[in-house]
């Protein structure tokens, strides 16, 4: 599968007429005095929505299963998104909200050493920086703090929270916002994406990823349908806008 993924420096002007022009200018209307775009990778950005119940039934359905079917692809994904982050600036007085948080792979990244596969300077970053993690569904949310268990976690947490709505944390709370595939599951990705500009301090950074290409789901599901027409298995689809449209 090809991935995408984002990352942007916003400087703390107010979010203004995101009703207003096509949906691939997301971030010049986040931001409309210039601003620092350090990466940009085939970014695609879409005003889609989503059945969040059924994304919501999705992942805690497969939430037991998601690290070891999928883990390891997460893993890399958002390891190559967070070295693009100042990374040897985070210290343990820095606040991290990692969203749509699923397991922790992200959380992991930051606090725990890497996987054999994964060589990323400055992670995991020391001292250990405040991590909060968010995620919609509550299975998930129970397997990021079994392995804040297992792994020791200490500076973490997590809570059940829907990553649209961030309305629990104050204006300018966090240092950066990380977000591992999971905005192309909001029911509105702008809204979503105006939240994550109003919890980030001063030139933090928002850092996302999402799929481009699903090519092995695509292999799997048309296995399944050969095999099984009328099994009604299908997978978690993707709003086409996101494969479609993208800016630099």
């Amino acid at each position: 599968m090809q991935s995408s993924s984002f990352l942007f420096r916003l400087p703390k002007s107010r979010v203004s007429n995101l009703k207003i022009g096509h949906h691939s200018h997301l971030l010049r209307r986040l931001c409309p005095r210039p601003f620092h775009l350090p990466f940009i990778i085939k970014a695609s950005i879409a005003n889609t929505t989503m059945d969040p119940s059924f994304v919501k039934q999705h992942f805690q359905q497969h939430a037991s299963a998601y690290e070891k079917d999928f883990g390891a692809t997460s893993s890399r994904l958002a390891a190559a998104t967070l070295a693009r982050l100042p990374l040897s600036s985070y210290s343990a007085s820095s606040h991290i909200l990692d969203s749509a948080a699923g397991p922790g792979i992200v959380a992991g990244l930051l606090l725990s050493p890497s996987p054999a596969d994964v060589s990323v300077p400055g992670l995991p970053v020391s001292p250990a920086p405040r991590i909060t993690a968010i995620d919609v569904t509550p299975a998930m949310i129970g397997s990021f703090m079994a392995n804040k268990a297992t792994f020791g976690w200490e500076t973490a947490d997590a809570f059940v929270q829907d990553s649209q709505d961030l309305s629990r944390f104050e204006d300018a709370e966090f240092d950066a916002v990380v977000m591992n595939l999971g905005i192309f599951a909001l029911r509105d990705s702008v809204a979503g994406a105006a939240e994550m500009h109003r919890v980030l301090k001063p030139g933090g950074y928002v850092a996302v990823t999402t799929w481009k290409v699903r090519r092995i789901a695509e292999v799997m599901q048309g296995a399944v349908d050969a095999i099984r027409p009328n099994s009604g298995l299908r997978a978690m689809e993707m709003p086409a806008e996101w494969a479609t449209r993208k800016t630099r």
